[in-house]
């Protein structure tokens, strides 16, 4: 089950039927790294909501996602979680995601208890 973290709550809603859009991204982060028993993060951004209000602003999308990362690591190491970012960015399927083409992948991670 996919869902999407929504800060005003601080609580993440269930996605319902788009978690069948994203069966074959899942298929393939699982062909770079065996997700087993972890979940997996896909990290979406809105670059139109970020260009509206800064200059050079697809650089700013890129750089918040790697400090979210960062930071997710950091966490995950001092609450003895194992943490592994994938290398992909999630498209071509988060764009499809959106009918209005306004979302875009930018990572992707697995987090799960160390055996």
């Amino acid at each position: 089950m996919w869902a999407r973290y929504n800060p005003v709550p601080h609580a993440l809603e269930p996605l319902g039927t788009i978690s069948e859009r994203l069966n074959p991204f899942v298929q393939e982060c699982n062909s770079i790294v065996p997700i087993e028993s972890g979940d997996l993060l896909l990290y979406v951004a809105e670059p139109g909501k970020t260009a509206a209000k800064y200059a050079y602003s697809e650089s700013l999308v890129w750089r918040d996602a790697g400090t979210l990362q960062g930071i997710m690591a950091i966490a995950s190491e001092v609450l003895g979680l194992n943490f592994c970012l994938l290398g992909v960015t999630g498209e071509p399927w988060v764009s499809a995601l959106d009918q209005e083409g306004k979302l875009r992948g930018v990572g992707a991670a697995i987090l799960g208890a160390r055996s």
